[in-house]
């Protein structure tokens, strides 16, 4: 009978965990992620519309879900900063989040994330339409593109 182990996959993301730097911070996250969770996360994320009390909460939701505890604090620090609490102070913008979670959700799934609406085809200057970035392969599979995220930040 056959048998296969799965259990270095497992092995391999505790060795490749990612982490990310954002404002001089040092994040590191879980190696991996049950499916389900990711997915409520994301919704969270998603259908917070124009609503920033909503964005924080979902944007709360998806980092509580990948960081390891020890960093939650500092994530919910950077999204409380405001404006005006430090005069050299450069608050995460809303750009930087959703690239952070657009990348998190690449490493945790090894699915590229498609892009959002806003990089739908321009004319170039033959007139012929092209993609801003084509070298960035979209593929079938779990997806994140946070219209809905990125229609909030051109508003406010």
């Amino acid at each position: 009978m056959a048998h296969r182990d799965f259990s270095a996959s497992v092995d391999e993301a505790l060795k490749n965990r990612p982490s990310f730097r954002v404002n001089g911070i040092d994040f590191l996250c879980k190696p991996g992620l049950q499916w389900k969770s990711m997915t409520v996360a994301l919704d969270a994320i998603d259908t917070a519309g124009n609503d920033p009390a909503e964005l924080e909460n979902g944007l709360l939701v998806f980092f509580d879900l990948v960081l390891v505890k020890s960093a939650r604090g500092k994530m919910r620090e950077l999204l409380a900063q405001g404006d005006d609490d430090d005069d050299d102070a450069v608050p995460v913008s809303i750009q930087q989040l959703m690239e952070i979670v657009r990348w998190l959700v690449e490493q945790y799934t090894g699915t590229p994330t498609q892009p959002s609406s806003d990089s739908s085809p321009l004319p170039n200057d033959t007139g012929e339409p092209s993609r801003a970035d084509t070298s960035t392969p979209v593929v079938s599979g779990p997806v994140i593109t946070a219209d809905r995220v990125t229609e909030y930040a051109s508003t406010a």
